[in-house]
């Protein structure tokens, strides 16, 4: 599993779903900043474990929260944390619902206009999209395909190739050419030249 930072600044991690969940805090009551299994007997104060209000209860229900985020596709706002946000994509609409299960909006996707709704709402629409942009036809290439790419100079044509490492790139001419990754923002656009693109 990726890193967990809550918000007040305690981390989680694991290997992998059966290995220990190990948590570290810059400002941990050991004085260090080692990563511990959770549940470790851990001393601070002549008292043993920590208490439901400690950071750490606080860290580890953010914690569970995310994971539960995540398996049901959600997205969690960072500022407004009882916002959550869903895509509908058979309608293309996002639908936001607050935690107490009576406020709620949509955005429609595609056109992403909210300035209707109050600052908060507005602010929570405004960080899903930041989070979300907008997916570019680019972002789709294929291996061997050839695009004319626009970014910090004029047009060249760059062949897509499998990376090493994971993930798709744009390549000009061979292995020595520019090289970019088909989802780096620097790319202002794109259009396949190879092959063709049928008008059907």
């Amino acid at each position: 599993m990726d890193k967990f930072t809550a918000s007040n600044g305690i981390e989680f991690q694991a290997e992998d779903n059966d290995g220990p969940l190990m948590w570290c805090s810059p400002g941990n009551p050991l004085g260090t900043e080692a990563w511990m299994p959770v549940g470790h007997p851990l001393q601070a104060d002549d008292r043993y474990g920590f208490t439901l209000r400690s950071m750490i209860a606080d860290a580890l229900r953010e914690f569970f929260a995310h994971e539960r985020d995540v398996e049901l596709g959600r997205w969690r706002s960072k500022k407004h944390p009882a916002w959550t946000a869903v895509l509908a994509a058979h309608v293309d609409m996002v639908n936001f619902r607050h935690d107490n299960g009576v406020q709620a909006f949509e955005v429609d996707n595609r056109e992403r206009r909210y300035s209707q709704w109050s600052i908060e709402l507005q602010d929570v629409a405004a960080e899903y999209f930041a989070a979300h942009p907008e997916p570019k036809p680019w972002h789709d290439a294929k291996p061997g395909e050839v695009w004319v790419v626009s970014a910090y100079e004029e047009p060249i044509a760059m062949t897509v190739f499998e990376s090493d490492f994971g993930g798709l790139l744009f390549r000009q001419n061979d292995r020595e050419g520019t090289t970019w990754a088909i989802d780096t923002p620097v790319i202002t656009s794109a259009r396949r030249i190879f092959p063709e693109v049928s008008d059907d």
